[in-house]
């Protein structure tokens, strides 16, 4: 349950910090007093969508912080061990503040989070009605996940279950549309393969050609210079013009020169020896470059070979979109794509298959959740004509009607929902948007609460402005509805009736006042004297109590003291 609420820099609040108890509690106070600012802010701390506008004037951020008690919370403790998170005394605090350039910060545990993750464990830890809900109740769209809220752990098994199968026909299908689409260009397809794998399959290219042919194309490009460099590094180390000062002619005269010396000396030897290593060395390189001489020919025909083969190479990689040397590479993926398109009637066969059986799966879930729908509208049904006779309703039937979508199923199933109110006996039932005053659809909001609080493990609730439209002895009724939910939860309630003010077990009060020249919202815990002041003030409507306004309040309250111990 919330514990604690700490309010700071939001519309009219500087800041406030308001502890809840148990059971019922309700807020009071004057017409723009601020009362709905309270609820904004849990709504706002609990991941509603953030205005900067909520936001005081002249405050750089607003600041709203939760104490929740998640000590029997299951579904929350649940949530906080999955998340690497703790719970400290069986208490949880959520905070989330906003800036005035619109950004936002959550924390759960002193541990910033996203906005998504606030929202999943929030929704374990309280529930909000306002207006928004009426709206949504009048909203046929809507009514399908209103029923199915309902429901037990079989019937939302079956949801799941059921979404499940339609994703996996809606995935089938979309393959076998695909593949129907790819077929349906299966001839031109075709016939653009098999041009392509012909034309790169004469071409032979290998990985790595196009570096290979570069280089040969360079060297055959500049054929003379090479020529003549390997002529000339050739004739320095032979002799090939009879000339005297050939490298080996000369390294053959010294090393001649110190072996007439050698034997003086070990130096001399040494010296010897070397020459004569430098000689074997420069021989073998004259050799190489002999060899390079003899296989390096300037052929223009081969120049022009390898020109066409690069320019062939080129035209292939620009024509397909593919670099040179992925050109094999592609050549084995088109020759894969024309097996595939050999089996793909096959293929389409099979897939079709595949829809039908989906679809056969998804068919059977949803209608076992048709049935499930069709028998828990009864059950709802009846159980709401039981809450809205106690909320001074006789004779009023919500009839709820399971009824076939006309496209083809969904994620929800084959079902469209319609909820049909008949206020009067005898009277046709007629959809609740034409035909619901605003105090019927609160009083027929707070019978669905009312059932829901009964099986719902969410500890606290919070209802604002569920006495629209709602006066007399249906205030009395709809006080003791709910201390009866209360009975199950923590509820929150801002209200306007003095009956339901009196049933609560904890009262507080908002009022408005100015501090250093601005209006400033305050709340207050009430004693039980405070009470039967504040209750006189919405009997008579008047800010100075009266004497039967005030016996009236007493009277009032100990009559709600009495209902709660009975």
């Amino acid at each position: 349950m919330l514990k604690q609420l700490l309010i700071r820099n939001v519309a009219l609040v500087l800041e406030l910090t308001v502890c809840f108890d148990r059971g019922l509690n309700v807020l009071t106070g004057e017409t723009g007093a601020g009362k709905s600012i309270i609820v904004d802010s849990v709504n706002f701390l609990i991941g509603a969508r953030a205005d900067k506008d909520m936001i005081r004037s002249g405050a750089e951020k607003a600041y709203v912080e939760g104490v929740f008690d998640v000590s029997s919370n299951q579904a929350a403790q649940s949530f906080l061990s999955e998340n690497d998170m703790d719970a400290d005394d069986g208490c949880v605090i959520i905070s989330r503040e906003l800036n005035t350039a619109g950004r936002s910060v959550c924390r759960i545990g002193g541990m910033a989070v996203n906005l998504s993750l606030l929202k999943a464990f929030a929704s374990s830890l309280i529930d909000i009605h306002g207006q928004h809900e009426h709206q949504s109740l009048l909203n046929e769209r809507s009514h399908l996940s209103f029923l199915d809220a309902f429901g037990d752990t079989a019937h939302h098994v079956l949801l799941s279950n059921t979404a499940q199968r339609y994703k996996q026909y809606h995935d089938a299908k979309a393959k076998y549309k695909a593949l129907l689409d790819k077929n349906a260009q299966r001839q031109e397809r075709l016939q653009w393969l098999q041009a392509k794998r012909k034309e790169i399959s004469s071409a032979k290219p290998k990985a790595g050609e196009e570096e290979g042919l570069r280089k040969s194309l360079e060297n055959l490009r500049n054929a003379g210079k090479i020529s003549r460099s390997l002529q000339q590094a050739y004739s320095a180390i032979y002799d090939t013009r009879g000339d005297s000062d050939a490298a080996l002619r000369l390294l053959k005269t010294a090393m001649g020169a110190l072996s007439e010396i050698a034997g003086y000396d070990e130096a001399f030897e040494a010296l010897r020896a070397r020459i004569e290593t430098v000689y074997y060395e420069t021989e073998d390189v004259g050799m190489e470059l002999r060899n390079a001489i003899n296989s390096f020919e300037a052929d223009e025909g081969t120049l022009q070979q390898a020109s066409e083969r690069m320019d062939l190479l080129k035209r292939i990689s620009r024509k397909y979109g593919t670099p040179i040397d992925n050109l094999a590479q592609a050549l084995e993926e088109t020759e894969m794509e024309l097996k595939q398109f050999e089996s793909i009637e096959e293929d389409l066969i099979r897939l079709e298959g595949t829809v039908d059986q989906a679809l056969k799966n998804y068919r059977q879930q949803a209608g076992l959740l048709t049935q499930s729908r069709k028998r828990l509208a009864l059950f709802l049904s009846g159980r709401i004509k039981q809450e809205l006779t106690e909320l001074n309703m006789p004779g009023t039937e919500l009839m709820i009607e399971v009824h076939a979508l006309k496209e083809e199923g969904s994620s929800t199933g084959d079902d469209q929902i319609t909820m049909l109110l008949a206020p009067n006996r005898g009277e046709e039932a007629k959809p609740l948007a034409k035909i619901a005053s605003g105090g019927e659809v609160s009083r027929l909001m707070l019978a669905l609460k009312s059932i829901s609080a009964e099986h719902n493990v969410i500890p606290s609730m919070v209802f604002d402005e569920i006495d629209t439209g709602i006066s007399g002895r249906t205030a009395q009724v709809v006080a003791e509805k709910m201390w009866n939910i209360a009975k199950y939860r923590q509820v929150l309630c801002v209200t306007h009736l003095q009956q339901i003010a009196a049933m609560a077990g904890s009262q507080y009060l908002v009022i408005k006042t100015e501090r250093e020249g601005r209006t400033v919202s305050e709340i207050k815990h009430l004693s039980r004297e405070e009470r039967v002041l504040e209750l006189s003030r919405m009997i008579s409507g008047y800010s100075k109590e009266s004497a039967s306004s005030l016996i009236h309040a007493e009277h009032m309250l100990k009559e709600a003291e009495e209902y709660r111990r009975t």
